[in-house]
Formats: C-alpha cells, sequence, structure tokens
C-alpha cells in the first residue's frame, strides 16, 4: 500500500466528513463517535464525545499503515495496532471510513 496516496485519499476524506463513528472490530458500530475538527498534511486533530481535542500526526498513521495489509488479512490483530500508537482506535476508525467512502 502507498502510504503517501492514502494518506492523500484520508486527507480528501477528512475534509468532506465532520464526525465518524467508532468502528468496532464485530462489525457492529459503536454508539460514540467523535468530530473532526483540523486535517491537514501534518496531523488529524480529533475530538471526542467526551471532550478535549487530540492531535493525531501523520506518522502515527503511517505507522498504522505498514502494517495495514497484516491487518487486513488477520495476521495483525487489533491490541498490536494499539501498541504502534496510543491513538490507533481513532486511525482505525478514520481508516475503515475513508476506504469504505472510496
Amino acid at each position: 500500500m502507498d502510504i503517501h496516496n492514502l494518506w492523500s485519499r484520508i486527507v480528501d476524506c477528512l475534509r468532506r466528513t465532520s464526525e465518524i463513528r467508532y468502528w468496532s472490530v464485530a462489525g457492529r458500530t459503536r454508539a460514540s463517535s467523535f468530530r473532526i475538527l483540523n486535517v491537514n498534511d501534518f496531523y488529524v486533530e480529533v475530538q471526542p464525545e467526551s471532550g478535549g481535542v487530540q492531535r493525531i500526526p501523520r506518522r502515527d498513521f503511517e505507522l498504522v499503515l505498514e502494517v495495514w495489509d497484516g491487518y487486513k488479512s488477520g495476521r495483525v490483530k487489533r491490541c498490536q495496532l494499539r501498541d504502534l500508537t496510543r491513538f490507533s482506535s481513532y486511525i482505525i476508525s478514520i481508516i475503515h471510513h475513508c476506504l469504505k467512502s472510496g
């Protein structure tokens, strides 16, 4: 997977999106969601329903994208993605949202 092309797709998708529901492994959507406050070439700012703002650097996305094919095939587990970055629940939700949106 080309990280630069996928990052461009993510940025384009998020600029058209204001809110994303958390992605669920079981295929069910969790009740909670988070807002996309800002997206640019260097980071994504999100705000969970509980408040506060978290800035996710592009590099955190790249760490996940490096193992994305293994994740999709089941060789890499979601808990392993959490070990890569403390924001992986947001990242996984964002990547799934953007890929599903085309």
